[in-house]
């Protein structure tokens, strides 16, 4: 069994805490940006590219989001939930039954460890992958599938349920998969204590191929036909799962045994792949004293990378979770969190960042605009791109889940706060989820 890095033990724990110990939030701030355009007259009616913002200074939009929730004494709340965007009020409703089955794990309540994902399939159909707790140490992967008001298994069988026994491998639970699409086929990028696996869904049946060296964070991309699973650990790797057999997409020169990395983030950018991920010496131990440094890496015509020596941040050891590579009027970008605004307390728990966002001009990293409000850390931050917008799902001071676009170098808040449910006083939010775009 591999054991965790330091820095992703106090992760684990700062998600639990960060966001109530914080501040007051400011999404008004001059900063940011105000409104310019009216919100939609219909919930369901299209807005413009990336979202629009209305008269209260939120971006509206055909949105949707998740979270799972940890809920030891609350057994009437949903572990998780799929809420969609009102493009009228700015409020997240729910899509479907929030509720999922109640199973006890460990005799105070049922709860979700790891993430759920809600993605888009190809033809429009809004799916949501999360991990169930089927026993204190057992995890099951589910998918479901948004059919006919409610929310349906897409196969009888988890996807990390062996595919000659049936039964359940013990997966990393802090980590959860990626779902994406190839072909129209949906794939999934999981992984368990020492592997990982790409499982396809051929009808109702799972599938699956192994993944060498790959053991947390599973990221994917697909460009074109073509698609690409990714990890951080043991060192920064990538691999095209397109065809039958899993086939190497280079090696990006990194020494494990002098530095270990964790988060990364990979894009297309001039027909060739570019990847991020961040990396500490392995001689550092107290999380407070870590020196993290980004690194960029494009891959050469030749299939090899090339590592380069212009720094992301403007002072190491400020990009303590997952950044995001995204290409915007041809120009590739970087949001990443950082620190040195708020400083690093002793206590990881009360940890908060704000994003950034830089520019490659060839040469150097060039800063865009102005940072985001204040919010807590979270153990995986999930980007997504819809045309000039960046969105991602985030806890706020006062422990409020709110939805953060990014666009033309500002930040302000899509939507209301997202609300979740249960009793407040026994709740904490275990983890947003990403946001996608789904016209209903």
């Amino acid at each position: 069994m591999r054991t965790p890095s330091l820095l992703a033990n106090w992760f684990w724990f700062s998600i639990f805490g960060a966001g109530v110990l914080l501040g007051a939030i400011d999404c008004g701030s001059d900063e940011e940006a105000t409104a310019t355009a009216p919100a939609q007259d219909d919930g369901g009616s299209p807005p413009t590219e990336g979202g629009a913002p209305d008269a209260g200074g939120v971006l509206v939009g055909p949105y949707c989001t998740t979270w799972t929730q940890f809920r030891p004494d609350s057994p009437g709340a949903p572990a998780w939930a799929v809420v969609c965007m009102n493009q009228t009020s700015g409020e997240w409703e729910p899509l479907g039954n929030p509720a999922e089955e109640a199973i006890d794990c460990d005799g105070k309540g049922a709860r979700n460890y790891g993430s759920a994902q809600v993605f888009v399939g190809p033809q429009n159909e809004l799916h949501v992958g999360y991990e169930q707790c089927n026993g204190y140490d057992t995890h099951a992967f589910i998918v479901k599938k948004y059919a006919d008001g409610s929310w349906k298994n897409v196969s009888p069988a988890a996807v990390n349920a062996d595919p000659k026994t049936g039964a359940l491998r013990s997966v990393y639970s802090q980590y959860g998969p990626t779902h994406f699409f190839i072909g129209g086929a949906l794939h999934v990028f999981w992984t368990t204590f020492d592997a990982a696996f790409v499982s396809r869904l051929e009808g109702t049946t799972w599938t699956e191929k192994a993944v060498p060296e790959c053991f947390r964070h599973p990221e994917a991309l697909v460009v074109g036909d073509r698609g690409y699973v990714y990890c951080g650990e043991p060192k920064p790797l990538a691999w095209d799962v397109t065809g039958a057999e899993t086939s190497s997409a280079g090696t990006i020169p990194f020494d494990p045994k002098v530095e270990s990395s964790l988060h990364t983030t990979m894009t297309s950018f001039d027909q060739n792949l570019v990847m991020a991920f961040s990396s500490h010496p392995t001689s550092q131990q107290a999380w407070q004293d870590t020196v993290d440094t980004t690194h960029v890496a494009f891959r050469q015509g030749d299939g090899s990378w090339k590592i380069t020596t212009q720094k992301i941040e403007d002072t190491p050891g400020h990009d303590a979770a997952k950044p995001f590579l995204f290409v915007s009027e041809g120009a590739l970008h970087i949001l990443f969190p950082d620190y040195s605004t708020d400083g690093v307390p002793k206590d990881p728990g009360r940890l908060a960042i704000r994003f950034r966002v830089k520019r490659w001009t060839g040469n150097e990293w060039t800063p865009v605009g102005a940072e985001s409000p204040r919010i807590a850390l979270s153990q995986r931050f999930e980007y997504t791109l819809d045309d000039k917008t960046v969105l991602v799902s985030a806890i706020a001071p006062g422990a409020d889940h709110i939805v953060l676009a990014w666009r033309d170098g500002q930040f302000q808040q899509a939507g209301k706060v997202v609300h979740h449910f249960g009793d407040p006083s026994k709740l904490s939010t275990a983890r947003p989820g990403a946001v996608v775009r789904f016209l209903r």
